[in-house]
């Protein structure tokens, strides 16, 4: 199993891939995030798996503050990128993609 792990900050106008968060998968990928802090005590953000290869974009998955982890199913073996975009003023913590 592959896992790429980092820190990461997301905004409401967030919609291109966060800095080096290119990696590799196949099949299922679950996303988590950890040592998440905010403006609010119940924040939520959008996921987005992005392939820059052929310019495609999952349907937008959420994690919230009491439910911080999902899983994509069924991707397509390539290159993907993450997009995170906050639902409040801001988030940031650490995200973890496990393959």
């Amino acid at each position: 199993m592959a896992q790429y792990s980092y820190p990461f900050d997301a905004y409401p106008n967030y919609t291109v891939p966060h800095d080096g968060s290119t990696f590799y998968v196949a099949g299922n990928v679950s996303v988590a995030i950890s040592n998440a802090r905010s403006d609010v005590s119940d924040w939520a953000l959008g996921l987005i798996l992005h392939n820059p290869n052929t310019g495609n974009n999952t349907p937008i998955h959420t994690v919230t503050s009491s439910n911080r982890s999902t899983v994509f199913t069924n991707m397509i073996a390539g290159n993907y990128q993450l997009i995170l975009r906050s639902a409040s003023d801001w988030v940031i913590g650490t995200v973890t993609i496990s393959n």
